[in-house]
């Protein structure tokens, strides 16, 4: 278990690690400005999911107007098919090498 502190120095409550800490509007103002940038370009943004894994945080790029997602392996693209329920328009691009894949049995 790990105590954090914040900026000023304030404790936190203890954390069970590992542990993902976001700061909810830094992450909502780079996704919002990512697909501002996107949307002048006319390209379609599919954010990379393998840092996060974490299905709320693949959801605000998919809100803010994200047509997809990208991740590295058939199983993470199986996850990912498993607990996209209320969202209309999914495109999982799975960007992993052909031998691995072929390797990965797909359900």
């Amino acid at each position: 278990m790990t105590i954090t502190t914040d900026a000023a120095g304030g404790r936190w409550a203890p954390l069970a690690t590992p542990a993902a800490l976001l700061d909810r509007q830094r992450l909502q103002h780079n996704i919002t400005r990512l697909q501002q940038r996107m949307d002048a370009l006319g390209m379609r943004l599919r954010p990379h999911v393998k840092t996060s894994k974490s299905w709320p945080v693949v959801q605000a790029p998919l809100a803010a107007g994200a047509q997809g997602i990208t991740v590295s392996t058939l199983k993470e693209a199986a996850r990912f098919a498993e607990v996209r329920a209320g969202v209309h328009v999914f495109f999982v691009l799975v960007m992993c090498n052909v031998g691995v894949c072929t390797k990965t049995r797909w359900r």
